[in-house]
């Protein structure tokens, strides 16, 4: 087993060996990524309704013991352009994913269940990058940008779930969705590590700007804009920092 581990490594660093010492341009080059993370998210509104043990806008018995929406995954790709060598163009595309869900009471007897309310908040965020991108060394491509994107909620809401108490089966669920769409910002920064000329590893971080301000549901068999207690519009805001590992392709 251990001559075998070794074999692999000797063989990934013979791989790796035409990469060292050579400075990989991104001008001219098709640019494909895949940038699983995690992202932390503002979400006043709803960690208020949270903190207070309500049960968003569903009429269910609140539920105890919600954890706070502040932080959920960033899965991401990307295709960007090298139109020089020092300015990178492209779409960056993320799925955020957010939930929370607690007990609320026992289900059917048989098979037996229990009843869960779930908040669920996933958003499809798309957006039209520019980045500057420079090489540290022969082997670390660094690069900082900025963006606009386009957000829309995908599948969210609020759901009344009974679930299979030993198999976690969903067997039935009511649900309140959710839907809206802003515009926002993104800013980044990244640095990548040439494993191949083809290939690279690297960490990306930065900072989103993106809210709903308006948050349409269909509640008791009508669409209703949410609102807070106060009367102001309820919203959901993802912006926060994020980061994400990058495994870039290059063409």
């Amino acid at each position: 087993m251990r001559s075998t581990i070794h074999g692999i490594w000797s063989l990934l660093l013979v791989l790796a060996i035409p990469a060292w010492g050579h400075a990989v341009s991104p001008g001219g080059k098709l640019i494909v990524s895949l940038n699983p993370g995690i992202g932390f998210f503002a979400m006043h509104d709803i960690n208020r309704l949270i903190d207070d043990n309500q049960s968003g806008f569903m009429t269910v018995t609140p539920a105890q013991g919600l954890s706070r929406m502040s932080w959920g995954l960033d899965l991401g790709s990307s295709v960007f352009y090298g139109a020089t060598d020092y300015l990178l163009l492209g779409v960056d595309f993320s799925y955020l994913v957010t939930d929370t869900s607690a007990k609320v009471g026992d289900g059917a007897f048989y098979p037996p269940q229990d009843d869960y309310y779930k908040i669920s908040l996933p958003a499809v965020e798309i957006s039209a990058m520019a980045k500057a991108a420079w090489h540290a060394s022969s082997l670390v491509l660094l690069s900082a940008g900025l963006g606009v994107s386009s957000l829309s909620l995908a599948d969210a809401g609020e759901r009344l779930e009974s679930r299979g108490t030993l198999t976690g089966t969903v067997y039935s669920t009511a649900i309140v969705p959710y839907s809206g769409s802003t515009l926002g910002f993104k800013f980044v920064g990244g640095v990548d590590l040439m494993i191949w000329e083809w290939f690279s590893l690297g960490l990306e971080g930065g900072y989103r700007l993106a809210r709903f301000d308006e948050i349409k549901a269909r509640l008791n068999d009508r669409t209703v804009t949410l609102q807070n207690a106060d009367g102001s519009n309820f919203t959901l805001d993802y912006s926060g920092l994020f980061l994400r590992y990058t495994f870039r392709f290059y063409f």
